[in-house]
């Protein structure tokens, strides 16, 4: 089982893309190995240690063939469902069923899954889709920009959308939009343009704020299944415990913590969740199903003890709570959404059961072994879950403490050790994943899992029931005690994660080869082992921290100048750097819950080793350029803030003009700003560098109005190597003097794929290719770093290096 992990692993490693070209060739072999080490086993001499060795070296072979087959299949038969390029953009109409639960997203919108059951022909609304366009996506992500309000889709409906394929962010670090996508099995998204009626009122749409024009009817009513049945009763249950629990200060924990949506939750409660290192408890995990386990355990024990005694005798007796357990388990994770992570969670607690039915501790490997292979074999994708290496790292942790012990450690001593466990043994799973690492997660998680598990998760369950069909007192009381018990754990959370501001910048500057020694000398002192090795333990991890400590804070130098253009959407963000020093122009977007700075920006100067600022740069105020830029302020500690809006963005902020002269190493610096703006836009810092022979420009926003102005005041009259067309390649920019006294080599548009503003505009891009330049998009290509090296300026594109599942780069 073991090597079969290890195969289903590696598929997702880089170089194995080959693969996925050959599965049914790759199981067949795996097939025929296993098939001779079946008939040679009895035939193996004794002896002859040789001989026993390649015989385990094929079984060995033979299971990661299987993991790698298995992982392979599946990942072609994904990927072999795509959304037609040809019918993105386009207004199509799709029946189907609402498959989640509405939730807030960024830029005001909800979002909402739909499983599709038809695709109609745009020509004939009453035909399906022709067969040349088959198999199209089953399961759509759909977003409804501007709502005021959650909306829900009750039962079967027909839609009018508009798709696109998953496409995302791709840098050198940070949170890939079209993994996860690709990970849950969406395979296009979009926006709901309108909903059509039914002539049969089957579908009830309740937009609750915002309304959705009418079309054409439909001439037939559709029928709704189990599954979509499932998810509409589920539906009624959330709105309805929504309507219930209105008054309620903690109305969006109740609902996650009880049904697993999330979709109450605003973005200043994820900062706090973030910040403390507890998003995993308003997650349906291992953890909250191994607490419904539990007490189902517990109250079953007392019944049956109380009603039946000892009759089913001491072997028939656990078994039997074994099922009642699992039944009990089973339930709440359909009414968690059967999710994948609810799902994984389930496995674990139910192999859990079966190790605790078969010796306890001293079979704990052989459960946890068998639970990821278990996940593995019903979702092949869990790999590409951060959740799945937490959790079972987080098991992992626990069985190495916790087994081998002559005598169980008291409650206070288990709950500390565990938790430090915990934190230690995760510490560099997270690095390795590029997770940001909560200072105080220690202490946020050593008060939050016990207070949960003891307190909160029993009054959720039991006031749940009261809330939804209580009467008006009732459910008035019950709000009351979950109100109180959620209110103790969110206002010690919320007290943490303000303590935890000034914490957050000092853990990215530890790398994970000091990370893992840092654990290693720790680890013992957890263990049941003497204390001579905890002496040891001790004496290194003072070492180890006094290292860490006295080492100062600074940058991984680089050898070239380098440009890294950042793909952060609709927005723009690059870093500029030689040496040891580093200037960061503009920050991203940010609005309605999304922060590109925290998503893209941090994590990519975290890895590309940029760990303070001499300059940060801010064109001007908009959102999609000045996005969270505070934040980002008090994480790099920039020695330098400037902007064209600095009397906007006020202190510490200051004017545009400082900069002149600054130098980024060898970079050497030049900004200026229109006299006169007429409009945020107009107030763009545009800064000119240049190193040795090569000049770059960044632009901001400046409009055509003051490129001739700034063509002007311009020192040099020499042509740049790389522009950052201004305004993401808007028709309002990029002049035809402008392109022609400029004269760039690449002319690069940093915009959304397929942006509703339609940057770049094609009049634009044909304007700069008509100048001979060659023309690059972050939308298409992801990041694209340029290395100035003398006499050979280098272009790398993010995408180039992108996983198998990734678009491919695009001009």
């Amino acid at each position: 089982m073991l090597a079969t992990l290890g195969g289903a692993i590696i598929i997702y490693g880089p170089g194995w893309a080959p693969a996925l070209a050959q599965p049914a060739a790759v199981a067949a072999a795996a097939a025929v190995l296993g098939t001779f080490a079946i008939v040679l086993r009895p035939c193996l001499p004794q002896g002859y240690g040789y001989i026993r060795v390649a015989y385990c070296l094929m079984v060995l072979l033979c299971g990661v063939m299987t993991g790698v087959g298995w992982t392979a299949w599946n990942a072609q038969q994904r990927l072999a469902v795509s959304f037609p390029q040809s019918l993105e953009q386009q207004e199509l109409r799709v029946s189907g069923y609402s498959c989640s639960v509405p939730a807030w997203g960024a830029w005001r919108s909800v979002r909402q899954d739909f499983c599709v059951t038809r695709w109609h022909d745009a020509d004939r609304p009453g035909d399906s889709l022709s067969a040349d366009m088959l198999p199209l996506p089953a399961r759509l992500r759909l977003a409804r920009y501007g709502a005021e309000k959650r909306f829900a889709l009750r039962g079967p409906a027909t839609l009018d959308v508009s798709l696109k394929r998953p496409h995302g962010s791709v840098n050198p670090a940070g949170f890939r939009y079209e993994t996860w996508l690709y990970r849950q099995g969406y395979l296009a998204t979009g926006t709901i343009r309108a909903i059509v009626p039914q002539t049969t009122a089957t579908s009830d749409f309740s937009p609750v704020g915002g309304h959705l024009p009418e079309v054409a009817s439909e001439p037939a009513a559709m029928p709704c299944a189990l599954t979509c049945r499932y998810h509409q009763l589920r539906l009624e249950l959330i709105e309805r415990l929504s309507q219930k629990s209105a008054g309620m200060t903690y109305a969006g924990l109740f609902e996650s913590l009880l049904f697993g949506s999330r979709g109450q939750l605003q973005p200043e409660d994820w900062t706090v969740l973030r910040t403390t290192g507890t998003s995993h408890l308003v997650a349906i995990s291992g953890l909250h199903i191994g607490l419904v386990a539990a007490m189902v355990a517990f109250i079953a024990r007392l019944v049956l003890l109380r009603t039946v005694g000892d009759r089913f005798g001491p072997k028939l007796a656990p078994r039997l709570l074994f099922v009642l357990v699992c039944l009990a388990t089973g339930a709440y994770a359909l009414l968690a959404g059967f999710t994948v992570p609810t799902q994984r969670a389930l496995v674990m607690v139910i192999v859990a059961g079966l190790v605790l039915l078969n010796g306890g501790m001293r079979r704990a490997w052989d459960g946890w072994i068998l639970a990821a292979f278990l996940v593995l074999l019903l979702d092949p994708f869990a790999l590409l879950d951060m959740g799945f290496w937490l959790s079972f790292g987080a098991v992992a942790c626990l069985i190495l403490v916790f087994s081998g012990r002559l005598a169980p450690p008291r409650p206070w001593q288990s709950l500390l050790l565990a938790q430090l466990a915990i934190t230690l043994g995760l510490w560099p799973i997270t690095t390795f994943l590029g997770l940001p690492v909560a200072p105080l997660g220690f202490l946020a998680n050593l008060f939050a899992i016990p207070w949960l598990s003891l307190v909160v998760m029993p009054v959720v369950v039991l006031a749940g029931p009261l809330v939804l069909w209580g009467n008006p007192v009732t459910a008035y009381w019950a709000g009351v005690a979950v109100d109180t018990v959620l209110g103790i754990l969110w206002q010690l959370l919320s007290y943490l994660a303000e303590q935890s501001v000034g914490l957050d910048s000092g853990f990215p500057a530890i790398g994970l080869p000091l990370v893992l020694l840092t654990v290693m000398a720790l680890l013992p002192i957890l263990l049941p082992v003497g204390s001579a090795y905890r002496i040891v333990a001790v004496a290194v991890t003072l070492m180890l921290l006094f290292r860490l400590t006295a080492e100062p804070r600074s940058n991984a130098p680089v050898d070239v100048p380098q440009m890294v253009v950042l793909d952060v959407g609709q927005g723009l963000s690059v870093l500029l750097r030689d040496g040891e020093r580093a200037m960061l122009y503009d920050t991203g977007p940010s609005a309605g819950g999304f922060s590109a700075a925290e998503s893209q920006v941090l994590p990519t100067l975290s890895a590309l080793g940029v760990r303070k600022l001499d300059q940060l740069v801010l064109s001007h105020s908009d959102g999609d350029h000045a996005g969270n830029w505070r934040w980002v302020a008090a994480q790099l500690e920039p020695e330098t803030i400037a902007s064209g809006e600095d009397e906007v963005l006020g202190s510490p902020v200051m004017p545009c003009g400082i900069l002149s002269g600054q130098r980024v190493g060898r970079w050497q610096l030049e900004a200026w700003r229109a006299a006169h703006p007429a409009s945020s836009n107009e107030s763009s810092c545009v800064v000119e560098a240049s190193v040795g022979d090569y000049r770059v420009l960044l632009s901001g926003d400046m409009s055509a109005v003051h490129e001739a102005e700034w063509l002007n005041a311009r020192h040099s009259r020499e042509p740049v190597d790389v522009v950052i067309a201004p305004h993401h390649g808007s028709k309002s920019s990029s002049t035809e003097q402008f392109v022609a006294v400029l004269n760039p080599r690449y002319a690069l548009f940093s915009a959304g794929y397929r942006n509703r503003y339609g940057h770049p505009h094609p009049d634009v891009v044909g304007r700069y290719r008509r100048y001979g330049s060659e023309v690059l998009s972050s939308a298409g290509l992801g990041a694209v770093t340029f290395g100035f090296v003398p006499n050979n300026l280098q272009v790398h594109v993010e995408r180039d290096n992108a996983a198998f599942w990734i678009l491919p780069p695009e001009w």
